[in-house]
């Protein structure tokens, strides 16, 4: 059992050389199998780029393996899975275990149903318009049964604390101008970056209703397939990043990457989900834009060059559309 998984020195330093090699996790693998009673590991593919180690056994499952430093997101995904279940409506993988094993290092996994099909990102340019229309939509309504789920009750791996989401929120307004000020895109803006985001932090932060949300809705993250001649969503996956907290934030992920800012897109999938028309809308995304985990402001620089003098006029030409 000491053998299994790769040096902790390997890991700590070179984690990113590693992660995607299934030769390294393959002892480490097996033992999930032979632990799980889930039979003989054949094939291991994937190695897919992220955070932590993940690949495809036996082309019908998924096993995670969590960089030491990520555990809290295998937690948080195998509680929002569980609670997910066989939910129709959300075509997440469903959890077969969750658990772990104690070799070179200590090793949390996961092991998920295999969602079938192709990111979205990796196809995007061989779907036709209609059928991108249509996948927007369906995003809509599974986007709406995620924020419909219930919010956990204690114990749980989510952050249950009121203050949680608000400290978040400041943490985010405080760091804005140091992490932005490296941004080309962002120069003409900086003076009135915290100005502008201080008249949203009551919107953003007390005057919501708190939802479970994915957080991280990108184009890796929705699965799509081509059947009897069209293309349409198989499943949703990677809930690791799942939160308590604004509906909206979901939208910048969802607009920023999964659509490609395609306004007319977006708004197919607002419509699905049920998101009616809301003038405030486009300043509150980009304010939300600027204080996302994941979010950098280099698209304003690729995406709309020059497209105004203020913040304001900026949420206008990104996200007026979506009012």
């Amino acid at each position: 059992m000491d053998s299994l998984g790769p040096p902790e020195d390997l890991v700590r330093d070179h984690w990113s050389s590693i992660f995607t090699d299934a030769q390294v996790w393959r002892p480490l693998i097996e033992e999930i199998w032979r632990r799980e009673g889930l039979g003989v590991v054949g094939a291991v593919d994937g190695g897919l780029p992220g955070s932590n180690a993940v690949f495809r056994v036996n082309a019908e499952c998924w096993v995670k393996i969590a960089w030491p430093r990520y555990m809290d997101d295998l937690a948080r995904e195998a509680e929002i899975l569980a609670a997910i279940g066989s939910a129709a409506a959300i075509p997440a993988p469903r959890l077969i275990a969750r658990d772990v094993l104690h070799g070179t290092m200590r090793w949390e996994y996961l092991v998920m149903t295999h969602v079938p099909g192709h990111s979205l990102g990796e196809v995007r340019q061989y779907i036709p318009r209609r059928d991108l229309e249509a996948i927007a939509e369906t995003a809509g309504a599974i986007i709406r049964a995620i924020h419909d789920l219930p919010r956990p009750t204690p114990p749980s791996t989510l952050p249950l604390d009121p203050d949680y989401w608000p400290g978040f929120i400041d943490g985010q307004i405080a760091a804005a101008p140091q992490r932005h000020s490296t941004c080309q895109a962002m120069a003409p803006y900086m003076d009135e970056l915290p100005e502008f985001l201080a008249a949203w932090r009551s919107a953003l932060a007390e005057s919501f209703v708190p939802t479970v949300i994915h957080a991280d809705i990108t184009a890796d993250h929705i699965m799509v397939a081509e059947r009897a001649g069209r293309w349409g969503v198989t499943g949703i996956i990677d809930l690791g990043d799942v939160e308590i907290g604004h509906r909206d934030y979901e939208w910048v992920a969802v607009h920023l990457d999964c659509l490609a800012l395609d306004v007319p897109l977006m708004r197919r999938l607002l419509d699905s989900y049920g998101y009616g028309p809301d003038e405030s809308l486009p300043p509150r995304l980009l304010a939300l834009t600027l204080l996302h985990r994941f979010a950098d402001m280099e698209w304003l620089g690729t995406e709309l060059p020059a497209s105004s003098d203020t913040l304001e006029g900026v949420a206008d030409t990104a996200f007026g559309g979506l009012a």
